[in-house]
């Protein structure tokens, strides 16, 4: 059975997501793939939830909400998501 980090507690309560839906989706997910960012991880999803989790430890390591684009936390300050936040400013017609 999955257990979740500290993280991703958070981040689910901060979603307002259940965390039995959260372990439901890391558990018996719909759709799963390799998380191409962080080796060995795979991404869950299981409606509109997707748990981040690294099999081998049965750890939810994050979670979010599947195909929503939310703005940048403060603590998101690597190239990636900098990338991502100058895309989406640009999208919604920002500079």
């Amino acid at each position: 059975m999955f257990t979740f980090s500290v993280h991703a507690v958070k981040q689910a309560q901060a979603k307002g997501m259940d965390l039995a839906a959260v372990r439901d989706a890391a558990q018996d997910p719909t759709i799963t793939y390799a998380n191409g960012r962080y080796a060995g991880q795979m991404r869950h999803i299981k409606g509109s939830i997707v748990a981040v989790v690294d099999p081998a430890k049965q750890i939810v390591v994050t979670v979010y909400e599947n195909v929503t684009e939310t703005a940048l936390r403060p603590d998101q300050t690597d190239r990636d998501a900098m990338a991502y936040g100058l895309r989406t400013a640009k999208r919604k017609g920002g500079k």
